[in-house]
């Protein structure tokens, strides 16, 4: 039997963590997930990207950003348990809130895992050595895992990058 639908009860964003996202294009909310509902996906988005992976090179032969990163797209696509969180109407809900639109559309999801000897992200650096760095560090041991999902208002206007912000034009 399966656990019940992870990520389905709203996130009230504040009018201020608002304010934060559109003044600065990030913002922290605390809360949004509890660690034992994280936990349950760990291990699937592990298995989903091993599964799915389609970098064989060994580390040497790749470039300079297949080195920092092993990079697995729209797993939603492969496995139902993914789907699920990549899905979960609590996202979408803080996603929408924040751009302050009715709701938005994926664009894509992807896993980065960093691998064991793995190069330093292009133009990205943790301290000096441009390893995991603080917390993400003691929590990953020489495996950082990051899992990202870009969001996208569904609205007929355009965007556009601008000062690392999404503006409209």
């Amino acid at each position: 039997m399966s656990a019940a639908p992870a990520f389905v009860e709203p996130y009230a964003v504040s009018a201020a963590a608002r304010a934060a996202y559109v003044r600065d294009g990030h913002v922290v909310l605390r809360g949004v997930a509890e660690a034992d509902e994280v936990a349950r996906f760990a291990p699937v988005i592990e298995a989903a990207v091993v599964a799915n992976k389609t970098e064989s090179r060994p580390l040497a032969q790749r470039d300079l950003y297949s080195q920092a990163f092993l990079q697995t797209m729209n797993l939603w696509e492969v496995d139902g348990t993914v789907a699920e969180l990549v899905l979960a109407p609590r996202f979408a809900g803080i996603a929408a809130a924040l751009l302050g639109v009715d709701r938005v559309r994926l664009y894509h999801d992807q896993a980065l895992f960093k691998e064991p000897g793995g190069g330093i992200p292009p133009g990205i650096r943790t301290r000096a050595t441009g390893r995991c760095a603080g917390s993400a560090a003691s929590r990953c041991g020489s495996r950082c895992k990051r899992w990202n999902r870009r969001w996208a208002p569904c609205s007929s206007r355009r965007a556009r990058m601008r000062s690392g912000r999404c503006r409209r034009r």
